[in-house]
């Protein structure tokens, strides 16, 4: 996240700076940019329960092994990029060794 502009981020993303992050500037920038969207308290409290929900969720998932749908589709996506890297290798070699053939003849 740091990276990213602090008016760029979700409201529950402000919410877990303010409520986790140790670094103090940081979590002043996030709570003025928080106040400054102007949220109902009926809104805050949405974003409370919804930042809740998505830590019991990251909690979760971090104990959870990955579906077989999961696995089918990291390991495949994975393949592709891999496959893709190693043509574009052996198109670059191949062209390398054309041109020595080449450069080696008109010598």
């Amino acid at each position: 996240m740091s990276h990213k502009k602090i008016a760029t981020y979700s409201s529950i993303e402000l919410f877990d700076i303010i409520k986790n992050s140790s670094d103090m500037t940081l979590v002043e920038k996030a709570h003025l940019e928080f106040e400054s969207r102007k949220l109902t308290a009926i809104q805050k409290a949405k974003i409370e329960s919804d930042y809740l929900k998505s830590r019991d969720l990251q909690e979760k998932r971090k104990q959870e092994p990955l579906t077989e749908e999961e696995w089918l589709t990291f390991f495949s996506s994975l393949f592709l990029l891999l496959s893709g890297c190693i043509q574009k290798t052996l198109f670059l070699q191949q062209k390398w060794s054309d041109f020595k053939n080449t450069a080696l003849k008109q010598k």
